[in-house]
């Protein structure tokens, strides 16, 4: 028999959001914690399951391998199955098609790299090879994999498209109906699915937001961009005050320097609270999702290369995510804002600091761009119990 797998344990739906399953955990973390139960074996030995199933559901890229790990394990149990009924009844001969039988390995091996293309991070390439094993085989395993990764691109629309595709072909699978129910549900009620938006800091659960929540996320990005240029505003009245006489920027003065700060970090906080940039856990500070084949670790090399020179970390963003196709919009975003605010120091600095900004800003900006990011991570996402 079987283990229970991690979502059984906690009684939640594969597709549960991080907040419905943070609740179950803590609801039966207290019912069966041990100084609860008097140190009941029983109840110790599920209380160590369950937070290791939360351990592992709760971040973002161990839930991603898990999911991939429960699919391979269906797909060999269905394998078996399918085994084991051919073997118990008489079979008439037939032949298989040359260009069929020729066709399997490239499939398979089309799916295998999709599937690891998809724990690296790599969408663009995973939807590719998604294709590329469609068009060999269409299996409900394909499309089932294109769902996953349309739905983590923040698709959720494409990914209900694969998903029902699947199910046609694996009625019995009780996993694909569930991800099917919930996007359908979410896009069934009202208002219209054209009312609705995805969430990008939580693709995992497929989150759609409403049109009201989308409202205040445009609300909140506004407001960041009028408290930044407020920041810049003031750097304008800085001509008069002593320079800090610093290597490479000798020109720059202390109130310059201080709006920069200023005006970078608003903007990190704005994006983030907005919800236009993920976690900065799931961005900056770790590898991308399931990285087992080496990855670079795109993010932590961007912030080193940042604060040394912001058009270098630049360039070689630009050269590994290509390489590696894993642009996220969350870093093009904080990249935008920067360059964005490099530009209108550059305009409104006084003029002997005005090629100073052009070169080095861009290490300020982008690094206070990050704090801010990362306070707004501290103050206002779900933080994780443990």
């Amino acid at each position: 028999m079987e283990e229970p797998t991690h979502y059984e344990i906690l009684n939640v739906p594969p597709e549960a959001p991080l907040g419905a399953i943070r609740k179950r955990y803590r609801d039966l973390a207290r019912q069966y914690h041990p100084d609860v139960n008097n140190g009941n074996p029983s109840a110790t030995e599920l209380f160590v399951s369950i937070n290791r199933a939360y351990e592992v559901l709760s971040d973002e890229a161990s839930r991603a391998s898990y999911d991939l790990f429960l699919r391979d394990r269906r797909k060999a149990r269905e394998e078996k199955a399918r085994t084991t009924a051919a073997r118990a009844r008489p079979q008439r001969p037939r032949r298989q098609s040359r260009k069929r039988s020729q066709s399997r390995p490239r499939y398979e091996q089309a799916l295998a790299a999709a599937e690891q293309a998809y724990r690296a991070g790599r969408l663009p390439a995973a939807i590719r090879l998604c294709q590329e094993a469609i068009q060999l085989n269409p299996t409900a395993a394909a499309h089932e994999l294109l769902g996953d990764v349309h739905l983590r691109s923040g698709q959720p629309t494409e990914a209900l498209h694969h998903y029902t595709f699947a199910v046609q072909q694996a009625p019995h699978d009780a996993l694909l109906q569930s991800k099917v129910e919930r996007l359908a549900h979410i896009h069934g009620d009202p208002p219209a699915p054209k009312d609705h938006f995805r969430e990008d800091g939580d693709w995992a659960g497929g989150e759609l937001v409403s049109q009201r929540e989308w409202r205040r996320r445009i609300a909140v990005a506004c407001g960041g961009m009028a408290a930044m240029l407020v920041a810049i505003g003031a750097s304008a009245f800085t001509a008069d005050t002593p320079a800090l006489g610093w290597m490479f920027v000798p020109d720059w003065t202390k109130p310059l320097l201080t709006c920069m700060i200023l005006a970078g970090g608003i903007g990190g906080f704005s994006l983030s609270l907005a919800k236009l940039v993920r976690g900065m856990d799931a961005e900056i500070l770790s590898p991308p999702t399931g990285d087992t084949s080496g990855t670079l670790p795109v993010g932590w090399m961007l912030g080193f290369l940042g604060l040394i020179f912001f058009y270098a970390a630049v360039v070689v963003y630009v050269v590994v995510a290509a390489l590696q196709e894993s642009f996220t919009s969350s870093v093009i975003w904080a990249l935008s804002v920067t360059g964005f605010l490099i530009l209108a120091f550059v305009v409104l600095a006084p003029e002997p600091a005005r090629q100073q900004v052009a070169l080095f800003g861009g290490n300020v900006l982008f690094i206070s761009l990050l704090g801010g990011w990362l306070l707004a991570d501290l103050l206002f996402r779900p933080v994780v119990d443990v």
